[in-house]
């Protein structure tokens, strides 16, 4: 078992992961916007962590509200709680581009079940301060 600064430090790597994800996707879509249509992307090398899923057609949902940004002044992070693999966990989140991205995911193994803006003080107590998403 992780002690609680190990946990941290997984965290923000695993935050870091997510982001750079993130910034890819972003740049494939900007991409395909300059060129106004498709262009045929080369497919992105395999990490040890994907693993297959067997594809199912796609449902179209529909539109969620738009996750708000952070207030700067009161709230400094968001903290997401999501089923991952049948598997309820939490993370916090900083980037609201990514918890945006998280929210559109229409995959089997990954549910967004709420996000919440929190404040984190320096000695590591987390306060709520608001629910901005509940999937319901």
């Amino acid at each position: 078992m992780m002690n609680a600064k190990e946990m941290i430090q997984v965290n923000r790597l695993l935050r870091q992961r997510e982001e750079i994800y993130a910034d890819i996707l972003e740049s494939e879509e900007k991409i395909q916007e300059a060129l106004g249509g498709h262009y045929p992307m080369p497919k992105p090398p395999e990490v040890p962590s994907i693993f297959r899923s067997p594809k199912k057609s796609k449902k179209k949902r529909a539109k969620a509200k738009q996750i708000r940004k952070l207030k700067s002044a009161v709230e400094n992070a968001f903290r997401i709680t999501f089923v991952l693999n049948e598997e309820e966990r939490q993370d916090y989140v900083r980037d609201v581009r990514l918890v945006r991205r998280l929210q559109s995911f229409n995959i089997p193994f990954f549910t967004l079940k709420k996000v919440e803006t929190v404040k984190i003080s320096s000695n590591e107590c987390v306060d709520v301060i608001d629910i901005v998403y509940i999937n319901s």
